[in-house]
């Protein structure tokens, strides 16, 4: 199922799918990282492959567990999220509960984050 979403002025096109599995830990090149991969029943595709700092990683980690409406990480797996994108069959850029009342954009977030670090004077 297909839906619009509007979000800080930006119109997204959304997609309705399952977390099918999660990822937090090293990847090949041993940077920590974090994902979900969706189901979106016949195609799938990952959200979130952004290297976690030690100052970044509990903010994404939490930002996560709101959407998806848990407390914990083993349970945002089987989640029906809304995965949210400019374009059709483009990039994850974000993800919302299926109300669409709790919303977190990669970017805004990443850029919300930094501005708090450098605020405190933290890298």
């Amino acid at each position: 199922m297909n839906i619009t979403l509007e979000h800080n002025g930006k119109t997204y096109l959304g997609e309705i799918g399952t977390v099918e599995r999660t990822m937090l830990g090293y990847e090949d090149h041993g940077i920590f990282t974090g994902a979900l991969y969706f189901d979106f029943g016949g195609s799938g595709q990952g959200y979130g492959f952004r290297a976690l700092s030690t100052k970044y990683t509990y903010p994404w980690i939490a930002a996560i567990l709101e959407v998806a409406g848990v407390r914990e990480w083993e349970r945002v797996k089987e989640s029906k999220l809304v995965a949210l994108r400019s374009e059709s069959y483009g990039t994850i850029e974000g993800i919302a509960d299926l109300s669409g009342s709790q919303v977190m954009i990669a970017d805004e977030h990443a850029k919300w984050y930094g501005t708090i670090v450098e605020e405190e004077g933290g890298n």
